[in-house]
């Protein structure tokens, strides 16, 4: 008996690698990896280590703008090239997304009878389009409150770092402390009331936890991600700290305002939501218990990727503030000189070139956003000569195109004066693709941008940032995951006034 069951376990498992390597085969074609080092459940990333830009970089250099290296259990390409990027991105077969494969994104965020997901952030098809324009309109048609929700956060931590410099002697460890304040932010446009202190916390801490197990931080969030029975197991067993444990508080802290919310079509981006779920038919994404699923989604991504990006941007301005006082001192003149002691706003860009400049250049040299959410191919298709077929997952590398030297003249030093015209005017640059390009192009830019400004427009007026030991920090070092995050950073800082 023993023989036999030992021969059938052998036989399945023998099948089951059959099958995974018959799979990935068909991009074999392509240059890069094999099918046959693309290990079940995490594929190729195995060759990306700590350093996963730097070895994208390489990647580049040896394959060409187009390589094979497999994310997770499915066949995956890199593509490289700004033409091609931009081209493929515009196209509707590029625009899916896959994570309704990835059974932990399933259990997190609910399916519905076709497998598909709530939301926009990770959705696809009609439901990512009426989701997503919602939110694109009201985010448009809120600019002029921008100026007064993010002037007072940045107002207020301003005071909070002050108080922190008095405690601490003057230097302080800038991770993951603007992720409050921009959270905040978020929770005031998208609601317009103000958060509760201690809820903000909750949801920052469940924020920083949600990203931290997508970036498969050790074997068992692994195994939750990529399983749809690990989770349910460990719940079973007595364990607490689940993905579906860590994610239940946001979920129910949003459930319950949405219940308490009232439609109505010209209040806040919850209330008009919910009118619109009033008003719909069936075939609507807005319709009946399906429009509250997208709806409580929707925040949810809305929180998850808003809160990560813009708070780790400030990070890396801190960083290279630090890391270039010459910078430091002539954004701090410019400023001083355009707003002065008052709070700035959105209009004062038209202004500070200089500024303007080095956040773009901060943007295009920093390796937080190197990478992107995957996209997902829905129909066979042909890209520089390369068949890809339907069911591959696309990444573009957006490092690649931010350091062509055709593009950025020398793109390894830090220069934000190559933004600068004759006259002295910035000038925006569309090869930034910071905040992406094409139909993913990330929905909250208009946010994003007014953050990144008054944020680092009041840090430039009532703080200098010197380093905390002498030494130049290392502005090109990271850790990596989702988004490229600075690696632990002490700053020394001085009240200006």
């Amino acid at each position: 008996m023993a023989p036999l069951l030992l021969f059938v376990v052998l036989g399945l498992m023998g099948y089951l690698l059959w099958r995974h390597y018959k799979e990935l085969g068909v991009l074999d074609h392509i240059p890069g990896h094999s099918s046959w080092t693309s290990l079940p459940l995490i594929g190729h990333m195995y060759v990306l280590g700590r350093t996963p830009v730097e070895v994208l970089h390489d990647h580049n250099k040896k394959y060409g703008d187009i390589f094979r290296l497999d994310s997770g259990p499915w066949p995956t390409v890199f593509l490289c090239n700004y033409e091609q990027i931009t081209y493929t991105m515009k196209q509707d077969i590029f625009s899916a997304r896959p994570h309704h494969l990835i059974p932990g994104f399933r259990q997190v965020w609910g399916t519905d009878e076709e497998g598909q997901l709530y939301g926009f952030a990770l959705t696809s098809g009609k439901r990512f389009s009426e989701q997503r324009k919602i939110f694109s309109q009201y985010l448009a048609n809120s600019k002029n409150k921008f100026d007064e929700i993010i002037g007072d956060e940045a107002s207020l931590m301003c005071n909070q770092i002050s108080s922190m410099v008095k405690q601490k002697g003057g230097i302080i460890e800038i991770n993951s402390i603007f992720m409050d304040p921009v959270n905040r932010v978020l929770w005031r446009v998208v609601t317009g009331k103000p958060i509760e202190e201690e809820t903000a916390a909750i949801l920052t801490d469940a924020i920083r936890e949600s990203f931290r197990i997508s970036e498969r931080a050790g074997f068992t969030d692994l195994l939750q991600m990529t399983t749809s029975w690990c989770a349910p197991l460990y719940k079973k067993l007595g364990y607490s700290d689940t993905i579906l444990d860590k994610c239940l508080p946001v979920k129910n802290f949003v459930n319950e305002v949405i219940a308490g919310t009232s439609p109505h079509a010209e209040g806040n981006f919850l209330e008009r939501h919910k009118e619109e779920i009033r008003k719909a038919k069936p075939g609507s994404s807005f319709f009946g218990q399906t429009g509250i699923l997208n709806l409580e989604s929707s925040i949810y991504g809305i929180l998850l990727a808003g809160t990560d990006t813009v708070s780790a941007f400030l990070e890396w301005f801190l960083m290279y503030m630090t890391a270039f006082p010459d910078v430091q001192e002539k954004c701090n003149q410019e400023v001083e000189a355009v707003i002065g002691n008052r709070m700035a706003t959105l209009q004062d860009r038209a202004k500070t070139h200089y500024l303007e400049a080095v956040l773009q250049e901060i943007s295009r040299h920093c390796p937080h956003l190197a990478l992107t959410v995957q996209h997902y191919l829905t129909a066979d298709t042909t890209v520089g000569g390369y068949s890809i077929p339907k069911g591959t997952q696309v990444y573009y590398f957006s490092s690649s195109v931010l350091h062509n030297p055709e593009f950025f003249k020398e793109p390894s030093l830090f220069r934000p004066e190559r933004f600068i015209d004759a006259k002295g005017e910035f000038m925006p640059d569309e090869k930034v693709i910071y905040f992406g390009t094409g139909k993913r192009r990330c929905v909250g830019e208009i946010l994003g941008r007014a953050e990144m400004y008054i944020f680092a427009a009041s840090f430039l007026q009532a703080f200098k940032f010197t380093s905390s030991d002498g030494k130049r920090p290392d502005h090109l070092s990271y850790r990596p995951g989702l988004n490229m995050h600075i690696k632990q950073f002490k700053v020394k800082i001085t009240p200006r006034y």
